[in-house]
């Protein structure tokens, strides 16, 4: 009864600094979390000129890197409204490309990921698809998502050791932004 309590008291609050969370939904029968559609007016819909000589292409797709630090939710919505998406390393090859973004950049900062749990503790999935996340995790040892003081729903890549952690989605991170290659991913206004 106490933990109920506390995870209804943490999705208030989440919900009071993000409310779009509410239209995320558990489908235990797809295992699949579905993703936000039609959250708010998005502004830009498309990457401006003046960001596409930034674009890093490799063999999974194109990234951008941020010069900025934002909270997992601010870099959700930043790479939405360039018509982009957080990225999400579901895959070796692309966790390696992500890898290649961070070692080129030469910065010394954390990067947010498109993984969380929010919503539904300990099921981390990507926000960006609603995919759970696995087979492929990229945690490393001693590195499992430990929701460390109770406050750590988000994920992120380290620059040092390149592997994966949750951490607070509140705390400001550098992140990468992907160019969204599904044709049939259409934004609602």
């Amino acid at each position: 009864m106490q933990r109920f309590k506390f995870l209804e008291v943490f999705m208030l609050l989440a919900l009071a600094v993000e409310p779009s969370l509410s239209a995320y939904t558990k489908n235990p029968e797809q295992r699949v979390v579905q993703p936000l559609t039609g959250r708010r007016p998005l502004g830009r819909r498309s990457m401006p000129d003046f960001l596409s000589n930034r674009l890093i292409t490799l063999s999974t797709g194109s990234y951008l890197l941020s010069n900025q630090t934002v909270t997992w939710f601010e870099a959700m919505d930043i790479c939405e409204r360039l018509g982009m998406q957080l990225v999400t390393p579901d895959t070796p090859e692309k966790d390696a490309d992500v890898v290649t973004v961070i070692k080129r950049s030469g910065m010394n900062s954390y990067v947010w990921i498109s993984g969380t749990d929010l919503g539904i503790e300990d099921t981390f999935y990507w926000a960006t698809t609603g995919a759970l996340i696995g087979p492929f995790t990229n945690y490393g040892p001693r590195l499992k998502p430990d929701n460390y003081f109770n406050v750590e729903h988000c994920l992120h890549h380290f620059w040092d050791n390149l592997y994966w952690n949750d951490y607070a989605c509140y705390a400001r991170k550098r992140f990468i932004c992907e160019v969204i290659s599904d044709p049939t991913i259409t934004l609602e206004v």
